[in-house]
């Protein structure tokens, strides 16, 4: 795969829709354009065995003859499935929120593992719904190209430049280009906002993990866990008061404690069960109590904290709170 280099006028003046279909198009690559080489080389065995994954579900689903049936996404729903139960095996425990309106559901995120598992509990749990997964750069560069085929079975994606990702390129370029790097992400991010918005009024799965990128533990610092610190980033808090504008749309969060195997790596771990539990959920009502809420000590919102301390806590209620705190 050749991608052609964009220049730096053709990204400045591009806005996230249009480099969105650039880099689903394959027109260039965004890390690539800015001299990014390496981040996007690192993902490639990563989107190699997603690609390798949806081919096998689609031949099982009937294959490209077939596409075109209506009963074939439904197929491709559970070729998927059962692909990614046998190549990536979790046991799961608890039940999930069936709200009629959109479920955002966040997970601890201590390796690239669960990301496919917890397709595989959407495509399980509900299997009639859509899903809105946001992807880092790098991963979503490697999957862009078979995005229009992943949509088929209900999995939409959208690109997100996480703060790690971030300090990354800004060790690499220089502060003219870091500047449109801001801007970029800026505007993906007011893309996945408004993408979280449509989804959830049309009862999606929006999955998200709170960390933004990948942590060992659900508590970056121990400061942080005990409330002397305030968490970085408040990705839920920004999510439910984006949300929160639109009072017609019901919603509710949903917890998902992750526990991969004690000696798993950082990667997919295909073929290692994972433990997924259900970990808490919080219904639209408690979301804007929550979030109304402030701590008297750090001044942020209280729900941050109060989602993640449920997975703490059915971490530890499970053997496995080496994965809560640093």
């Amino acid at each position: 795969m050749k991608n052609k280099i964009a220049t730096y006028n053709e990204l400045n003046h591009s806005n996230a829709q249009q480099i969105i279909t650039s880099l689903r198009s394959e027109r260039y690559s965004l890390l690539d354009s800015i001299g990014c080489h390496k981040m996007r080389r690192e993902m490639r065995s990563v989107g190699f065995a997603c690609r390798a994954i949806l081919r096998h579900a689609e031949r099982k689903a009937g294959g490209k003859k077939h596409s075109l049936d209506p009963d074939y996404p439904q197929r491709l729903r559970k070729a998927m499935l059962k692909t990614l139960t046998r190549g990536a095996p979790m046991s799961f425990h608890g039940n999930l929120s069936q709200v009629d309106g959109g479920i955002i559901l966040g997970f601890n995120h201590p390796t690239l593992g669960e990301i496919i598992r917890i397709i595989a509990l959407c495509l399980d749990k509900y299997p009639d719904r859509d899903y809105l997964f946001p992807v880092n750069i790098a991963w979503y560069e490697a999957l862009a190209p078979i995005a229009d085929r992943m949509e088929r079975f209900g999995l939409h994606i959208v690109p997100t430049i996480t703060p790690p990702t971030r300090a990354k390129i800004a060790d690499i370029v220089d502060d003219y280009t870091m500047e449109l790097v801001d801007k970029i992400s800026r505007e993906f991010n007011t893309n996945y906002i408004s993408s979280c918005s449509w989804m959830s009024r049309k009862g999606a799965v929006i999955a998200v993990a709170p960390s933004a990128t990948r942590q060992p533990t659900v508590f970056k610092t121990n400061a942080m866990f005990v409330g002397e610190e305030e968490i970085n980033p408040p990705t839920m808090t920004y999510l439910a008061m984006s949300l929160g504008h639109n009072k017609t749309t019901d919603y509710a969060f949903q917890a998902i404690a992750v526990a991969p195997p004690r000696k798993a790596k950082r990667g997919l771990n295909l073929f290692k069960n994972y433990d997924l539990f259900s970990a808490a959920t919080f219904p639209k009502s408690e979301v804007i109590e929550l979030c109304r809420s402030k701590s008297p000590l750090t001044h942020e919102r209280c729900f941050e904290r109060a989602f993640l301390m449920s997975i703490v806590e059915c971490l530890n209620a499970n053997n496995r709170g080496d994965l809560g705190v640093p």
